[in-house]
C-alpha cells in the first residue's frame, strides 16, 4: 500500500482522477488529508492528480487509519458531507456496465430517460466518470450524538465485517462530492 499526503494547488477536476482508479482510499488526520493506493496505480495518480491541481507526496511516516477503538462506534455516511473524522473508501465502475445500467428501463413508461441517455452520452465521451464509493467512521457516542455528525452519519449496527465490504454507493465526477469532502 503507497501512502500520499495531498495538498489542493489549484482547482481542478479531483473527481475525475480518483473515479479512473481501480482502488483509493482517503481520509483525514491531524488536519492532513490522505490517500492510499496500491503500489502499481502510484505513478499514474500523482501524474493524474498534478493536473488537477493537487501535489501528492509520499508519506514518510505511516500515521494510523482513523478506526475502531475502545469505546468508539462505528458509523456508515450515506452522503459525502465534510466531516473531520472518517474514511472514504472509492472504487471504479466498469463504463460497460454503467453505461447498461443507465439505459435500461424498468418499464416503457419509466421517467427521465433523456437524462440517462445525457449521462451515458458524458460517459462515453469521457466528459464525467462513475464510481462507488462507501464511508466509515469510528467516534465515541458523544461525537456521535452531535447534530452536525449525526446529519451525515448513521450509527451501524454490524459484525464489525462489513465494514470491509466493497464501495456501494454510487457517484459521478460531475457532481465534484469527492472534492468537496476532501478539500472542505
Amino acid at each position: 500500500m503507497s501512502t500520499f499526503v495531498l495538498t489542493r494547488l489549484g482547482r481542478g477536476r479531483i473527481d475525475q482522477c480518483l473515479a479512473r482508479m481501480p482502488w483509493a482510499r482517503l481520509w483525514r488526520r491531524a488536519g492532513r488529508l490522505y490517500l492510499d493506493l496500491h503500489p502499481e496505480d502510484s505513478d499514474a495518480a500523482v501524474r493524474s492528480l498534478a493536473y488537477a491541481g493537487v501535489r501528492a507526496e509520499p508519506s514518510l511516516e505511516r500515521p494510523a487509519i482513523p478506526e475502531r477503538s475502545v469505546g468508539a462506534r462505528g458509523t456508515l455516511g450515506p452522503m459525502l458531507a465534510p466531516l473531520a473524522l472518517d474514511v472514504v473508501v472509492v472504487g471504479r465502475v466498469p463504463l460497460g456496465l454503467e453505461c447498461a445500467r443507465l439505459l435500461a428501463r424498468p418499464l416503457p413508461w419509466w421517467p427521465g430517460a433523456s437524462q440517462r441517455v445525457r449521462r451515458c452520452r458524458a460517459l462515453l465521451r469521457g466528459e464525467d466518470a462513475a464510481y462507488r464509493w462507501t464511508r466509515r467512521a469510528w467516534a465515541p457516542g458523544s461525537v456521535l450524538r452531535d447534530r452536525a455528525v449525526a446529519s451525515v452519519l448513521r450509527p451501524a449496527v454490524f459484525s464489525g465485517v462489513s465494514f470491509e465490504e466493497e464501495p456501494r454507493h454510487l457517484g459521478y465526477a460531475a457532481s465534484a462530492s469527492l472534492e468537496r469532502w476532501a478539500f472542505a
